[in-house]
């Protein structure tokens, strides 16, 4: 697009020097949103990474839970029954 007006721009800088001098500034400012946008986005990422491995680390942990607790019930259950004492006996 520059390529289209650069002959009229440059033949004619002072005419248009206030307007280029706003385009500069108009550039600059986006290009500093920009660069503050990626930042957040960064931060944002790496957040969101950690909760969902603080997420993972509870549901293995919670897995794991549950998973004492049914062997605790199942030797608990296994137990039971009439020679319950003779095994305690025999662990002893």
């Amino acid at each position: 697009m520059y390529n289209r007006v650069r002959d009229e721009i440059e033949a004619n800088k002072d005419a248009y020097a206030s307007e280029i001098r706003l385009m500069q500034d108009l550039i600059r400012s986006i290009t500093e949103q920009s660069t503050s946008i990626q930042a957040l986005e960064e931060r944002n990422r790496r957040s969101m990474e950690e909760c969902l491995a603080k997420d993972r680390r509870q549901a293995k942990e919670g897995k794991r839970s549950v998973s004492v607790a049914m062997n605790y019930y199942r030797q608990m259950n296994g137990m039971s029954g009439a020679d319950s004492s003779a095994k305690l006996d025999k662990k002893k």
